[in-house]
């Protein structure tokens, strides 16, 4: 039996995660930012950026996986607020990581990067160029990078890279959650019947997140030390489809 310490579980994905997870006979540790703890469920605090508050969790419940989902996960956001990015997936990281290598035995650390990280484009394959456009994508592969930089010191470190994925909880800064939305409005008559949307020619993926789900179990089950990882349909659809 595996003890799997999650962060970000209060989010979208991870909520949807813990839930899989709880079919299996491993122990589940969900953690959460504390002003987002759930009003539902069990959750431990801790904050990635209190260096202190993830040593003392770590200590406490002594983890065997480190499944590490938490962040600022909007490029949209990444913008407005460049230093909370950068301190949340960069430093947030580094301290899970150092949180990991205190307990002084071998712990599993899957880290969750994304396909932004390629830029853009369709059924790209995990060796294809990496090109940063934004500081969501830029604060992501920098982790990846930390994380390689720990992996061997009692660390073994896997990387997945997820293209988009959606499904119930997702926030609406995300852009099928925000035509929905829009849609309700429209059919509550709060909005004039117009739906207000980017540049509908490009193209996604848009992955149901209990596939995307799915896959981390069995990324957690068929751990593979070093490795990178898309979580991919290899299916697109423009803005304009959907």
């Amino acid at each position: 039996m595996n003890r799997i310490l999650i962060t970000g579980a209060e989010g979208f994905v991870g909520s949807h995660l813990i839930k899989i997870l709880r079919e299996t006979l491993d122990l589940i540790i969900p953690t959460c930012y504390p002003p987002l703890r759930p009003k539902q469920g069990k959750y431990i605090d801790m904050d990635i950026l209190n260096f202190d508050m993830v040593r003392e969790v770590f200590k406490i419940h002594n983890p065997d996986v480190v499944f590490h989902l938490a962040a600022i996960s909007s490029v949209a956001k990444s913008f407005v607020d460049r230093p909370f990015t950068y301190n949340t997936n960069i430093i947030g990281t580094v301290n899970l990581l150092e949180g990991a290598l205190s307990l002084n035995k071998k712990v599993k650390f899957i880290f969750v990067s994304t396909c932004e990280v390629y830029g853009g484009g369709e059924n790209l394959k995990e060796d294809a160029p990496i090109v940063l456009k934004n500081p969501y994508a830029i604060s992501k592969y920098a982790a990846e990078l930390i994380c390689r930089e720990y992996a061997g010191n009692n660390i073994e470190v896997m990387i997945l890279r997820p293209f988009n994925h959606t499904g119930p909880g997702q926030s609406t800064d995300f852009v099928l959650p925000s035509i929905a939305r829009q849609i309700a409005e429209i059919e509550r008559g709060k909005k004039i019947p117009l739906i207000e949307v980017g540049n509908i020619e490009i193209k996604r993926e848009f992955m149901n997140v209990l596939d995307v789900v799915r896959a981390y179990k069995l990324a957690i089950e068929k751990f593979v030390p070093d490795e990178v990882f898309n979580i991919s349909s290899g299916c697109s659809y423009s803005l304009g489809t959907v």
